[in-house]
């Protein structure tokens, strides 16, 4: 017998076509026993609004919520839970596409594997306009100790990939307020309360780059908020699995860290494009020079260069 996949999805600027490209990904999945939760977050976008209409009224297990002002990703994704009846979570983004098979693939492995709270797959990176980008790497399914050791520097789990047990986001009372990063915090969590995770290497989602997205366009704010985000994992492995999240404390962590200087903003981000070069760089001369320069530029390149190195080191 099969169990129910509850899908929690937000929706804010999309095109119309990467919307309906991706509802049909999740609609037209292999595993049949689906409902999809779709959160408006923008309800003054009625051309938005129109079109997932048009598309539930074709569709009975389509739900549509529709905020009353935008309150955030988080927030939103965790409206779109109230709704949900699945004994399984997943998670999709309203400009990615599933594979058809990829709920199946995933029930079945948490079917087999009850240890398992939440799984993720790898990806395909497309663009804007759903051209190939960049296939990620083969790294081999990782299991919950190695995600452990090595998460904690940077989060390589993709958000719309994830499925978890529904008892997962029960317990931990959903995401958090942050404006980004909030899946890097929700993990960390997990990890806190001892729930285990498998990382599987099966590509099973294309995740779109967009040109204005949170992570081109606010990398300098990303940043500072994973780095508030390891600083409560730290807190709570040292006290009782306790930390001082609130939104105020976040505010003051990027006060003063230097969140509104545009001068820290432009360094972060030659910094990251120093740390870009090593990878880019074509021989291993040019990969040492790159590498030496990215070390001295900054702290900031410093640190983004430490991180991928703990990882690396970690997660073998």
């Amino acid at each position: 017998m099969k169990e129910l996949v509850s899908v929690i999805m937000t929706a804010y600027n999309e095109k119309e076509d990467w919307l309906r490209l991706s509802v049909e990904s999740i609609l037209e999945q292999s595993y049949k026993d689906i409902e999809l939760i779709i959160v408006v977050d923008n309800p003054k976008n009625k051309t938005l609004v129109e079109v997932i209409r048009e598309i539930q009224g074709n569709h009975d297990n389509l739900k549509v919520i529709i905020n009353k002002t935008n309150i955030g990703l988080a927030m939103s994704l965790n409206e779109a839970f109230k709704y949900a009846n699945g004994k399984y979570i997943a998670r999709m983004d309203a400009d990615d596409i599933s594979k058809l098979d990829r709920i199946e693939k995933q029930v079945e492995l948490l079917k087999n594997k009850p240890e398992i709270a939440l799984l993720s797959s790898t990806s395909i990176k497309i663009n804007e306009e759903g051209d190939l980008l960049k296939e990620q790497s083969s790294i081999g399914t990782r299991d919950f100790n190695q995600i452990k050791n090595s998460i904690k520097y940077t989060n390589f789990m993709v958000h719309p990939s994830w499925l978890m047990r529904r008892e997962l986001f029960e317990n931990l009372n959903g995401y958090r307020d942050f404006e980004c990063s909030q899946d890097y915090d929700f993990l960390l969590r997990a990890i806190s309360n001892n729930y285990k995770m498998l990382l599987i290497d099966d590509k099973l989602i294309n995740y779109r780059v967009r040109k204005n997205s949170i992570t081109t366009a606010k990398a300098f704010k990303q940043f500072l908020i994973a780095k508030y985000i390891k600083k409560l994992y730290k807190q709570r492995r040292l006290s009782n699995n306790i930390d001082d999240f609130s939104k105020k404390n976040l505010d003051h962590y990027l006060h003063i860290n230097n969140y509104e200087s545009s001068f820290h903003k432009e360094k972060y981000n030659n910094s990251l494009k120093k740390f870009n070069q090593i990878k880019s760089a074509g021989t291993t001369v040019s990969r040492m020079v790159s590498l030496i320069n990215c070390f001295f530029y900054s702290s900031y390149s410093r640190e983004i260069l430490f991180n991928y190195l703990r990882y690396r080191l970690a997660s073998r």
